[in-house]
């Protein structure tokens, strides 16, 4: 049971201080993990949690931390490259969200559960945790518990003050002039937290330089929607940066190349902009970014700018700022030809990479890279029990639609005269990329040709497809039957045999969506009106203005007219809606209430609801039960046979 009170420490006996109860040797652990299947795989192969879900190695490149599972549980694990000897945390069932090193001894992991608690610092979402793990003494501590709040507001920056390894973090300070963001401090010899430096009224953030110290600050003003920069010069507090931001708020995302001067991330219209603030002049100066959708890459240790990362339609590719680093990554990619290469950690010299390695016919595994030993070795699978006949080709698909776009997705296991299943992914700032996906490839391995569409609205690919949404959740009906005709019209599979499965605001398309079979949502928006009313009283007024602007109209009666909820007819589709009883980004009602709907005009509809899951289905037994239900779902009104 995770205690997620905003207010007042967390209890001794309350999981965030048993979350790592049990701590044992276990050298073997990996064989058992990642031991294949002889057989053909099953469904609910595909709906495991992956093997592996996040590495990071240390900073002298002696040790790897892993968030490791066994397809329903997840644990911790420590591993000595030298020897192979491995610690193994026993997490109790949290849900681990990513591990990074502070130093060579302590691994920092980070955990969340759902809250449905607000105030004005805090969303109702998953909210996570914070822990320290020393491999040395063996012994974990729930950082944050000695202060009034013990959730963690952002990751933290990790710095050398007075030769110890140190902490420096945005969190909430209560005092005098009430409840603040301030700067805090936890010195990981002993692990408690401290306030170091006390915010201003409406600070949202800080950065701290190489040395530890306080070097810029940000301000929101809610009623006037006016963010500020401000940096430390000569003792104080100048504002450099102001912008109006009703919706896409700017944020400090690190430290510039040179690491004196803040480095600023702006959105607008889905696609990320980059700039930093000269320390001397103030003066803010463009730092030039790859291309749409393209992302900073931190050093772990300083936060300094490295390069950029950005992904196409092909491949992943980064533009580093050292000529050697760029190097290392052509060499590292090189080591993986045919294969999507990503790096996911590397330690304080660079010539040790964890890279996370995606074969189009062998799936996703993670690979250490190091340069010094002249070696690449594999550390593990993350789908072990699929083997390459069990992964189905995925390649790009484009197509025009009725009205001039031209839009772009993926289309997995093509096949003349197979039946379709059109899959659209969830958000207003996300996108389907290329690489193994593992429900698509799940539903790929039953018979079916998987279409994944890039449809209006979607971020990280061009201001004009993102600006092309706005409005348009109406028409995404249009765009989901011109992408089935293209798909026909081109042989490569039966786009007249079709059901579509949106995830959450691609749910909408899918239960709106006319001449299909079927159709099935996963945490879905079904009603915009009803979801927009729910988030005002649940989200910050910048969400409900980007949820408005994306459906056309800041109310719900405006959406109502732009984009209706279905309404139950004369053969509609088979529905089928399965929603996390824990989704804090969507209404379980959503889903409830429109199954009853259908149900009651007699109409075929199933509602299931997964116990104590979220949005993202992030536990193992409920992500393979979803898998399997959904699969029952389409092979009962859409056989691929």
């Amino acid at each position: 049971m995770i205690d997620l009170k905003l207010r007042g420490s967390l209890p001794e006996s309350s999981w965030g201080a048993a979350v790592f109860r049990r701590v044992f040797s276990l050298a073997g652990v990996f064989a058992g993990l990642f031991a294949a299947s002889a057989t053909a795989a099953p469904i609910e192969a595909y709906g495991r949690l992956p093997a592996i879900e996040d590495v990071a190695i240390s900073p002298d490149g002696a040790r790897l931390g892993l968030i490791v599972t066994d397809g329903t549980e997840r644990k911790v694990a420590v591993r000595e490259l030298a020897t192979g000897a491995t610690q193994v945390l026993d997490s109790q069932g949290a849900k681990l969200r990513g591990v990074r090193w502070a130093d060579n001894d302590h691994l920092l992991i980070q955990a969340s559960g759902a809250s449905s608690e607000t105030n004005l610092y805090f969303e109702p979402g998953d909210l996570s945790h914070l822990y320290d793990y020393s491999v040395s003494s063996r012994s974990f501590r729930f950082l944050l518990r000695d202060t009034e709040s013990a959730v963690l507001f952002s990751l933290p920056s990790v710095r050398t003050v007075d030769g110890e390894t140190t902490l420096l973090m945005d969190h909430l300070m209560f005092g005098d002039n009430g409840a603040r963001i301030g700067l805090w401090r936890i010195g990981l010899k002993l692990g408690f937290a401290r306030a170091f430096k006390e915010g201003f009224p409406g600070t949202d953030g800080w950065l701290v330089g190489q040395d530890g110290q306080p070097l810029a600050e940000t301000e929101f003003a809610a009623q006037s929607r006016r963010w500020t920069l401000k940096v430390l010069r000569n003792g104080v507090w100048d504002q450099v940066v102001s912008r109006i931001a009703p919706i896409d708020r700017p944020w400090l995302a690190g430290l510039s190349a040179d690491g004196r001067s803040p480095l600023i991330e702006e959105r607008s219209e889905g696609q990320a902009v980059f700039s930093q603030v000269l320390m001397d002049s103030g003066e803010v100066k463009p730092v030039g970014a790859p291309g749409p959708g393209a992302r900073p890459v931190l050093d772990p240790r300083t936060d300094v700018l490295l390069g950029f990362v950005s992904t196409s339609a092909a491949q992943i590719d980064y533009a580093m700022a050292s000529p050697r680093d760029q190097a290392i990554w052509r060499a590292a990619q090189a080591a993986y030809p045919g294969d999507r290469v990503e790096v996911v950690s590397w330690n304080d010299s660079h010539r040790k990479l964890v890279v996370r390695v995606d074969s189009p016919t062998t799936g996703p595994a993670y690979a250490l890279v190091d340069f010094d030993a002249k070696t690449s070795k594999w550390i593990g699978d993350l789908y072990p029990e699929l083997k390459a006949a069990d992964i189905a080709p995925r390649k790009p698909f484009s197509y025009a639609t009725r009205d001039g776009l031209q839009l772009g997705g993926f289309l997995t296991a093509a096949k003349p005269g197979a039946p379709v299943v059109v899959l659209l992914h969830d958000g207003l700032n996300e996108r389907d990329e290329p690489g193994f996906e593992w429900m698509a490839q799940g539903l790929a391995s039953r018979g079916y040709a998987v279409l994944q569409i890039n449809y209006p609205g979607t971020a990280g690919l061009g201001g004009d497809l993102y600006r092309a949404g706005y409005g348009r959740w109406s028409r995404w009906k249009d765009d989901v039957a011109d992408g089935l005709a293209a798909v026909k019209a081109a042989g490569l599979a039966d786009g007249g045999r079709a059901c579509v499965v949106g995830v959450g605001v691609g749910a909408y398309a899918a239960v709106t969506a006319g001449g299909v079979r079927c159709a099935a949502a996963v945490g879905g928006v079904t009603d915009p009106a009803a979801h927009l009313a729910w988030l005002s009283s649940r989200r910050s007024p910048a969400t409900y203005r980007a949820w408005g602007r994306s459906v056309g109209a800041e109310d719900p009666a405006g959406v109502r007219i732009k984009a209706p909820a279905p309404t139950p007819v004369a053969g509609s589709a088979p529905l089928l809606l399965l929603h996390g009883t824990e989704d804090t980004v969507v209404a379980p009602e959503q889903s409830e209430r429109l199954a009853k709907a259908f149900l009651a005009a007699g109409r075929p509809a199933e509602f299931i609801s997964l116990k104590d899951e979220d949005h993202w289905l992030s536990r193992g037994e409920t992500r393979k039960a979803a898998l399997t239900a959904l699969v029952a779902f389409l092979e009962k009104h859409n056989p691929p046979n």
